[in-house]
């Protein structure tokens, strides 16, 4: 009993207020929209690439035999070339070859990389100038031949074929938008209902204070 006194108690005063915390979520996502539109905004450039045949051909070849569809794309090459790209080797490579990345104030990189088990790799990244993140993103395929001659990791020479370059976006990514307003939102429903239940619990401990 004191179980469901204590949830309609809660329930009651959210309903009390649930107009001021409509309110706060509204203006709050308003502010972030605000937000995403005078910030610089993201801009991201995709290229799809295949792997080359290599010696992953025998695993390819055997999950074909087993029935196992997750082998027969060469997993092992896949996974060898999404960590290469996401390494901080690329990385420093990236900011040693564009050295005007150091010249642009918050210029933020982000980059990614991963398998859309049909066949190709999309290689992804993000940032405030669409020109500058298509080269980037270019310049991570023709670098995963220079580590690997490097390193000899693989004995492939490509290590991928290029299918989509990647070319420079011409409209803005509208996730960051939306994350902040989504961000934004959160934010106050957490702060409105933790206010609008302070404020009941102190009401109550005066009252009974007195």
């Amino acid at each position: 009993m004191e179980y469901e006194i204590g949830i309609f108690y809660y329930f009651n005063i959210f309903k009390k207020n649930y107009k001021m915390i409509l309110f706060l979520i509204v203006l709050a996502a308003f502010f972030g929209f605000l937000s995403g539109i005078i910030k610089k905004p993201s801009y991201t450039s995709r290229c799809s690439i295949l792997l080359t045949e290599s010696s992953g051909t025998t695993t390819s070849a055997f999950g074909r035999f087993l029935g196992l569809p997750e082998l027969s794309f060469s997993s092992s090459s896949a996974n060898t070339i999404i960590s290469i790209v996401k390494s901080r080797r690329m990385l420093d490579d990236i900011y040693s070859n564009f050295k005007e990345l150091s010249r642009i104030s918050n210029f933020k990189l982000k980059l990614e990389a991963f398998d859309t088990k049909q066949g190709t790799l999309i290689i992804e990244v993000k940032g405030r100038e669409p020109k500058l993140v298509s080269e980037i993103a270019n310049f991570c395929i023709k670098n995963l031949d220079v580590i690997n001659a490097e390193l000899n990791i693989t004995p492939q020479r490509p290590m991928v074929k290029v299918l989509d370059p990647a070319i420079p976006a011409t409209r803005p990514d509208p996730r960051h938008i939306l994350k902040r307003i989504a961000i934004a939102a959160i934010f106050a429903f957490f702060i409105a209902v933790l206010f609008a239940f302070g404020a009941e619990y102190f009401k109550t401990w005066t009252s009974i204070k007195k």
